[in-house]
This record gives C-alpha cells, sequence and structure tokens, in this order.
C-alpha cells in the first residue's frame, strides 16, 4: 500500500549541500545509473522526508576530478565494508563535517541493493548528523532513550521511486512510547501499527536510564534479547562516544 502524502513545513534556511561521490573500482557503477539513483534520492527527499521530518538536501553528484565543495556533507559509494557487520553508516570527514558511506560490493553479497543502503545513510545522516541525538521515552519509573537512527528500525523495508529501490523510514510518532497507540502514520510505507516497533530484518539502538545506565547502548532486533557490542568503529561505539549535545529535533508533528 502506498503511503499517503503527508503535510508538514520545511525547516527554515538553505537546504543541505549533499556531495554525493563514487569511489568504487572493484565494480564501476555506470555513470548513467548513478545518475539515475541520486535523481531518486533527490526525490524522495524532497517528497517523503522533508515534509514530514522539515529537513531539506540539494544532491548533487561529484564527476571525476573536480572539486569537493568545502561546505558540503559527503555521502561516498564504497567497494568493500571496512567493518564486518556494516553495509554502510555515517562518520565525520576529518574537517569534522557529516559523511555517509555505502559499500556496494558488500551489499550485493547481503542481496542488498545499494541504493537502498545510500539512501538509508543519507536519511539517517540528514537526521542525526553527529550521531548524538536521541529520543526520551518514558518506561517504568526511568524511561529509554532511542537513537534517532529512523531507517534502522524498517532496515529490510524498500520501496521505488523512478525504478530505483530506497530504504523506508519511520515518522516522528515512531518514537512515542507504545502505550499512547498513536493514530499518526509511523513509517513511509505504513508496516508500522505501533511506535517503537521494529519490522522484521530491522533493529533499534536504545540506552536504559536509571540504575541500568551501565549497560550502555545496546541494540534490539524484532526477536532476540538486546544486544552489547562495543567494537571500535560500531555504531554502539561511536553513539556512546558522542559528545552530548543538548537540542530540540527538528521533528514536525502531522
Amino acid at each position: 500500500m502506498a503511503a499517503k502524502r503527508r503535510t508538514g513545513s520545511h525547516r527554515r534556511g538553505k537546504p543541505i549541500k549533499i556531495a554525493v561521490i563514487n569511489k568504487t573500482e572493484k565494480k564501476p557503477i555506470p555513470a548513467r545509473d548513478l545518475a539515475k539513483v541520486v535523481a531518486a534520492l533527490q526525490k524522495q527527499v524532497e517528497r517523503d522526508f522533508a515534509p514530514v521530518w522539515g529537513i531539506e538536501a540539494h544532491l548533487s553528484l561529484l564527476r571525476e576530478g573536480e572539486a569537493l565543495p568545502p561546505d558540503a556533507w559527503w555521502l561516498a559509494l564504497l567497494d568493500t565494508s571496512d567493518r564486518a557487520d556494516d553495509l554502510g553508516y555515517h562518520d565525520l570527514t576529518g574537517a569534522g563535517l557529516p559523511l555517509g558511506k555505502a559499500f556496494v560490493a558488500t551489499a550485493e553479497a547481503d542481496d542488498m541493493p545499494w541504493s537502498v543502503v545510500l539512501s538509508h545513510e543519507l536519511l539517517e545522516m540528514l537526521i542525526d548528523p553527529y550521531i548524538n541525538l536521541s529520543a526520551f521515552v518514558r518506561h517504568s519509573r526511568s524511561g529509554l532513550l532511542y537513537g534517532y537512527e529512523v531507517c534502522d528500525p524498517v532496515r529490510s523495508d524498500s520501496y521505488r521511486i523512478d525504478g530505483v529501490e530506497v530504504s523506508n523510514f519511520v515518522y516522528p510518532d515512531w518514537f512515542l512510547p507504545p502505550q499512547l497507540r498513536s493514530k499518526a502514520q509511523l513509517d513511509h510505507l505504513e508496516k508500522i501499527r505501533k511506535p517503537l516497533q521494529i519490522r522484521p530484518g530491522g533493529y533499534a539502538i536504545f540506552n536504559e536510564l536509571g540504575a541500568a545506565r551501565k549497560k550502555g547502548w545496546r541494540s534490539q532486533s524484532a526477536r532476540g534479547k538486546p544486544r552489547s557490542d562495543h567494537r571500535e568503529g560500531t555504531r554502539l561505539h561511536r553513539r556512546a562516544k558522542a559528545k552530548a549535545k543538548p537540542t530540540l529535533s527538528k521533528a514536525k508533528r502531522a
């Protein structure tokens, strides 16, 4: 079922500049195919993402030999992941600007279209560029912090834009306490029925408050017990090491 068009206010100011960089060598992506994917991602941001989350971006495909824009965030396509469990992740450049990475060969070996990985990292980078934002959800006498990873809970769900597979993503009300039973749309494809629900193949990153906080950041899949993996470079490790930066969310309630 196609998701209904949502209305909302765009964030004030200029769109974020995103430079798409193709560094694949083992199996080079034809320029025509890459241009088609970038156009689909631009449409996804403008048509589907910005009206919900209030964040706009302009993507530009960097040509061979073209200088990197000094103020642009980077979205890079590479061959093989340097982290065994990651098809993609977002980090920071040497200049401290957000950097998203998608690994084409690794994604294909996992039967995941690389365009979905690129879409996934783009949207999550736009929401939480420095990997230090989280939503507080009251639970029992304390509460939990959920990392603003908007594609992870629906990681295995995708849809097509002009023939290109792109990632599903959750809406702001996904981060509400489940007992509220929100009637608002919770993800773009309308597959989620209650806040904090995780789709098969997806997961969420959370941290308990109170005495349980000593357990640190953990990940929870649709099935199974929460996992802790704080190896150097993992998402949990990077979130645990991120400097706290209290900020107001840019989310727009529909």
